[in-house]
């Protein structure tokens, strides 16, 4: 007699591989009760053990899809790919922050001896 099981359950660790996210984030958004964060969790009676079925991740996924930012993404692509065409200069590069490189440095303490 074989029956199969309609509703596939994941672990922990196979839903933080489908979210991108660690255990101990979807622990911590658990325990802050911000299920809002997460798909509808599955406790079965007698076990401590977490589960999701696999429907409700990918429901829950396809309810935070986002396609307005997808569309921006693409017409930026475009954009740039249209501005190299048209030979436009590329924009210089900002100047990082943090503390300068012993090459800039040195540069500078060679630029303000000839000023001096």
């Amino acid at each position: 007699m074989s029956t199969k099981f309609p509703v596939e359950l994941l672990t922990l660790g196979q839903l933080c591989l489908l979210l991108h996210r660690k255990p101990a984030t979807v622990y911590s958004d658990i325990a802050a009760k911000r299920f809002d964060r997460l798909p509808p969790i599955v406790r079965l009676p007698g076990q401590r053990k977490l589960f999701w079925r696999k429907q409700d991740v990918h429901d829950w996924i396809d309810r935070h899809v986002q396609p307005a930012v997808a569309a921006t993404v693409d017409v930026l692509r475009s954009r740039k790919a249209a501005s190299k065409a048209d030979g436009a200069a590329e924009p210089q590069e900002s100047r990082r922050s943090g503390r300068p490189t012993k090459q800039e440095q040195l540069k500078r303490r060679a630029a303000a001896r000839e000023g001096r």
